[in-house]
């Protein structure tokens, strides 16, 4: 298993031109306020910036799991706003692959188990979903580690299980928010390898993080403040 080829035509993978993305709160909440970001395929970008800085929202708008107010939003191109729900459902399936802070395995089925739900909602046999569950667990060095539970795997162990489960569909994307936080410097080194791996593989990530050692692996780093994109990116 390997990420798909990395197309470098001069269209960037995922492009926002002035978006927003405001709160009904009293009073409103600017969350995102005039973003401009475009990443190429193949990159690794790392978004940093105090807590309600606007981060997460920034990456659930990136990620189709939220829409923007206003503005445009294009992933290869194509207009979000265009897309249907049953659309940006197919698309995250299909191509984005997803790890968080808090691992969300399920703590009754292996860590072979968890990755091959990642292909569930792809409609692939389960045949076809095991073997490529047991690849993603070879990628990130847990063969040995296929049948343990939850409960008993390490917490590092967890979020690169968490791993295997993003890419086990082959995304063109890679969304991470915190995949650090609840680690310790050993087990957050081998997370981090995992990642250069993949990125030096092909595959696109683009991460939330507050630590500095996550922020150093990136080729990009942007600082979000108060829902703006500061000038300065580390390039």
């Amino acid at each position: 298993m390997v990420p798909p080829a990395v197309d470098r035509s001069a269209t960037p993978l995922l492009e926002m031109r002035q978006v927003t993305r405001h709160f009904p709160t009293q009073p409103p909440t600017e969350a995102l306020r005039g973003v401009d970001l475009a990443v190429d395929a193949g990159h690794f970008l790392a978004i940093v910036g105090p807590s309600g800085a606007g981060k997460t929202t920034l990456l659930n708008v990136l990620a189709l799991l939220d829409r923007p107010t206003s503005g445009s939003y294009r992933i290869e191109g194509d207009e979000v706003a265009e897309f249907s729900e049953h659309e940006r459902t197919a698309y995250r399936a299909g191509r984005f692959g997803f790890i968080f802070q808090a691992f969300h395995l399920i703590a009754h089925k292996t860590a072979l188990e968890n990755v091959a739900l990642a292909g569930v909602y792809t409609g692939r046999p389960r045949a076809e979903r095991m073997d490529a569950a047991a690849e993603a667990l070879a990628i990130v060095g847990l063969t040995d580690r296929s049948g343990a539970y939850p409960p008993t795997l390490s917490g590092g162990e967890k979020q690169r299980v968490a791993i295997a489960r993003a890419i086990c569909g082959e995304p063109k994307v890679l969304f991470a928010d915190e995949p650090s936080g609840n680690l310790d410097s050993r087990a957050s080194g081998r997370v981090l390898d995992a990642l250069d791996a993949l990125h030096e593989a092909g595959l696109t990530i683009v991460v939330v993080t507050h630590d500095p050692t996550v922020s150093e692996r990136a080729e990009t780093t942007i600082e979000v403040f108060d829902g703006v994109i500061r000038p300065g990116a580390r390039l």
